[in-house]
């Protein structure tokens, strides 16, 4: 069954907006909706520094999102 997610059709993924742990720049990452807790790096387009970013998606709602510095800085 295919949902609509703020105002757009949903493709399985869901956008996610982000600010850079380092500078404060807002960018989106797009990943897939599957329901479960992930970590992963994304490199911030404004700053290139990488960001540790840990989400987790219980169906299609983001329920946790943290973003930090890969050495362990919130």
């Amino acid at each position: 069954m295919r949902r609509f997610m703020d105002g757009e059709y949903d493709d399985g993924m869901l956008d996610i907006p982000i600010n850079c742990i380092h500078c404060g720049n807002e960018f989106e990452i797009e990943v897939e909706a599957l329901d479960g807790l992930i970590t992963l790096e994304e490199c911030c387009s404004a700053c290139m520094r990488q960001n540790l970013i840990t989400y987790e998606i219980k169906d299609y709602a983001i329920v946790r999102l943290e973003v930090s510095d890969p050495d362990g800085d919130y």
